[in-house]
C-alpha cells in the first residue's frame, strides 16, 4: 500500500472487489477506510499487484505479476494517473517476469527488482532502473545482475544508494547473501539533489514557449517528461548536472486547463486560460411600441462578454423622428433611442441594429 496526500490510501494485491464494489487488484480508500469512488482503474490489473509508490504529482506507480492494466498490455510495471486511469505516456515495455519491488528516486527514475531476466527489451537480471517515462535507463547497468534467487524488496538511502534484499546469493558476480547495496547509477553514488526554476507558469490561451533551469550536481543525471499531450518538451529531455529544459504549450480552444511536466523528479505546473469561444449578444426589450406623443427616451440593454465590442445604429434611414442619445460600447451599457417628433396619425416603425465585433 501507499499513502497519498490528504491521507487517502492506495491498496494493491489480489482481490476482485473492495467494500462490495468491483476493483481488480488496485483501489484507493479514503482516510476513514471507505472506498474512494473517484479513483477508478477500469478493469484494473489482470493479476496480483505487489508494489506501489506515489509520485509528487499524485500519479501511482505499480508493479507485480500482471500483464494487462485497464485493458492495455503492461508487463509487470505500469503507472496510473491521479484519478486511477492508465497513464498511456508511461512506456509499457516493463519486465518479462514478476516485479516484486520498486522504489522511485528523487530525479523521477524508478528502480525495480524481482525475478525477471529482461527489462525494457534488454537483458537485466532481477534488478533494473527505468526512466521517468518508463523506458529502460541504460546508464544503470548492474552487470551480471542478481543470481541465485529473486530481489524481494528495495530501499533508497539518503545518499542515493540502493539497498536490495531477497533470496539471492550473488550480485554483480560478487557473493552477497540476501542483502546488497548498489550505487545509485552516478559515479561514486553520492547524494543528488535537484531544483528547477521556475516551478509553474500561467500560460495564455494562445499558447507559449519557455525554458526551465535545472540545478544539480555534476554527476547527477535527470530526465524531463510531459504528463499532458498539449505541453511538449522541445529541448533538454535529459541531462546531467546543471541544464535547461525547453517546452511549448499549445493554444487552448476550450475550458481552462492544468497540466504538469516532471523534470528531475520535480513538478512543473502549467495553468492555461480558456480559449476564445466567441461573442454572443442579447438585447432587451427587442421591440418597443409607443403612442402618438413624443417619447423623451427609452433604453435597450445589451448583454455580452466583457471583451466583446458592439455598436448601435438606426437601420431606417427614413426615420428622422428617432435619434440615438447614447450608445456606450461596453458590456451591459444601454442604447437610448429618443422620439423627437409627434407621431400623429401615421404608424411608423423603428429598427435598431446592433452589430458585434470580436476584439
Amino acid at each position: 500500500m501507499a499513502v497519498q496526500s490528504g491521507g487517502r490510501i492506495i491498496v494493491g494485491g489480489e482481490f476482485p472487489s473492495v467494500n462490495g464494489v468491483g476493483r481488480n487488484n488496485i483501489a484507493r480508500l479514503n482516510a476513514n477506510g471507505t472506498l474512494d469512488g473517484s479513483f477508478d482503474a477500469g478493469t484494473g490489473a489482470n493479476d496480483t499487484v505487489q508494489a506501489l509508490a506515489v509520485q509528487p504529482d499524485g500519479k501511482v506507480l505499480m508493479a507485480g505479476f500482471f500483464t494487462n492494466v485497464s485493458g492495455v498490455a503492461r508487463s509487470r510495471v505500469a503507472r496510473l494517473n491521479a484519478n486511477g486511469s492508465l497513464d498511456t505516456g508511461f512506456a509499457g515495455g516493463g519486465a518479462n517476469d514478476v516485479v516484486f519491488a520498486l522504489v522511485r528516486q528523487p530525479d523521477g527514475r524508478i528502480v525495480i527488482g524481482g525475478n525477471f531476466t529482461s527489462a525494457g527489451g534488454s537483458g537485466r537480471n532481477r534488478i533494473a532502473r527505468l526512466t521517468a517515462n518508463g523506458s529502460l535507463d541504460t546508464s544503470f547497468d548492474p552487470g551480471s545482475g542478481v543470481t541465485g534467487g529473486s530481489v524481494l524488496c528495495l530501499a533508497l538511502q539518503s545518499n542515493g544508494r540502493v539497498l536490495l534484499g531477497g533470496s539471492f546469493t550473488t550480485v554483480g558476480g560478487t557473493v552477497r547473501w540476501s542483502l546488497a547495496r548498489l550505487f545509485g547509477g552516478e559515479s561514486g553514488g553520492g547524494s543528488c539533489t535537484y531544483t528547477i526554476v521556475p516551478t509553474s507558469i500561467v500560460a495564455p490561451a494562445g499558447g507559449t514557449t519557455g525554458t526551465i533551469t535545472v540545478t544539480a550536481g555534476t554527476s547527477c543525471a535527470w530526465t524531463a517528461t510531459s504528463n499532458v499531450p498539449w505541453a511538449t518538451i522541445t529541448s533538454g529531455a535529459s541531462g546531467s548536472g546543471n541544464g535547461t529544459v525547453g517546452y511549448a504549450v499549445s493554444a487552448n480552444t476550450g475550458a481552462p486547463r492544468t497540466g504538469t511536466l516532471t523534470i528531475a523528479g520535480q513538478t512543473f505546473t502549467i495553468e492555461q486560460a480558456a480559449g476564445d469561444t466567441g461573442c454572443f449578444y442579447t438585447v432587451a426589450p427587442s421591440t418597443l411600441n409607443v403612442g402618438g406623443d413624443a417619447v423623451p427616451g427609452a433604453t435597450v440593454a445589451v448583454t455580452t462578454g466583457a471583451s466583446c465590442a458592439w455598436e448601435a445604429t438606426v437601420r431606417n434611414t427614413d426615420a428622422p423622428w428617432v435619434k440615438l442619445v447614447s450608445a456606450q460600447l461596453a458590456s451591459g451599457q444601454v442604447v437610448t433611442p429618443r422620439m423627437v417628433g409627434e407621431l400623429g396619425d401615421v404608424n411608423r416603425r423603428l429598427a435598431l441594429t446592433g452589430t458585434g465585433a470580436r476584439r
